[in-house]
């Protein structure tokens, strides 16, 4: 003899349906826990809504952080030879920063000497240091003349270079500055390898006493 099964009926109006049925045609209600989340033109909306500020954070926050973070930027020296200094400029912020210039080489105090004004050699062009990325800058001297004393007196370059090789060279430094893109003008500085830099002063200094 066969058990009969009992009958179902809607969870919500009480209308029978039939033993697999999902759903109640009579009141539009989904049965078992679909129930509780029911699919409406009001839900999809909140869920839209949601997905669009989900959205707009995700966008937001790039450029919140460009503002609140600007450009970070560093130097390290690279290299040095008889006619260049160069120097890897790195920028570690999401902004761009600009070199302004005042490239100076600066001696000990030790030495009483004069700071050096450098420029950007020959074909060395661009002040923008873009986000995120670093490159190589180099910085020479038209006429390497180096006064010491008050009142200064102009140094010969076997002058120079005895006096240099008598002190400790780790304060000799090349600086310059840099305007970040918060606005602030910041010094930087680098201290060079000092039989490099002593290199560069011999070979400069020596061409500029041989010229006619």
């Amino acid at each position: 003899m066969t058990k009969k099964s009992a009958p179902r009926f809607c969870v919500n109006c009480g209308e029978p349906l039939p033993k697999r049925a999902r759903y109640c045609n009579e009141c539009k209600t989904h049965q078992g826990l679909w129930r509780f989340a029911p699919i409406t033109d009001q839900a999809i909306g909140i869920v839209q809504k949601v997905l669009a500020v989900i959205a707009a954070v995700g966008v937001a926050v790039p450029l919140i952080y460009q503002w609140f973070w600007p450009s970070r930027t560093s130097i390290d020296f690279s290299n040095a030879t008889t006619e260049v200094i160069r120097v890897k400029v790195a920028n570690h912020g999401p902004r761009r920063s600009t070199l302004i210039g005042n490239y100076l080489l600066h001696f000990p105090p030790d030495l009483q000497f004069a700071d050096v004004p450098l420029k950007r050699a020959h074909g060395d062009v661009g002040d923008v240091n873009e986000a995120n990325e670093s490159r190589e800058i180099a910085l020479t001297v038209d006429e390497l003349e180096i006064d010491a004393g008050k009142p200064p007196i102009r140094l010969s370059a076997d002058d120079v270079l005895t006096r240099i090789r008598r002190v400790p060279m780790e304060k000799m430094t090349v600086t310059m500055s840099v305007l970040e893109s918060n606005g602030k003008l910041r010094p930087l500085t680098v201290t060079p390898t000092v039989d490099r830099l002593v290199r560069f002063i011999e070979g400069r200094m020596s061409r500029d006493e041989n010229r006619p």
